[in-house]
């Protein structure tokens, strides 16, 4: 005999009833987001999330586009920082992922 996880709707239900909404909501907050970000001859740009996220709980991989380091701070639920080791006008591609 197996039991039902209780954080999965049962599968005979409609798909419409408020456990799968709340199934489907939960893994769309899970979904990777993706952007860019441009320097415009600087070391560093601020990035805003929108919507936010409820907390800074998640990791920012970086598509560098240049021989150049590229770090992040001041993570929050609205947004975190880019920096880069030296000045520069590139377009960084980020993607945010939720642990």
């Amino acid at each position: 005999m197996t039991t039902q996880n209780p954080n999965l709707p049962i599968d005979t239900e409609p798909v419409t009833t408020i456990a799968w909404r709340r199934f489907f909501r939960a893994l769309l907050a899970r979904a990777p987001v993706s952007g860019t970000a441009t320097f415009v001859a600087e070391t560093s740009v601020s990035v805003s999330l929108n919507p936010p996220l409820p907390d800074d709980q998640y990791n920012v991989l970086l598509d560098a586009p240049e021989d150049n380091r590229f770090w992040v701070t001041a993570k929050s639920g609205s947004g975190f920082t880019l920096n880069a080791g030296a000045t520069t006008s590139a377009t960084l591609g980020y993607t945010t992922v939720r642990r």
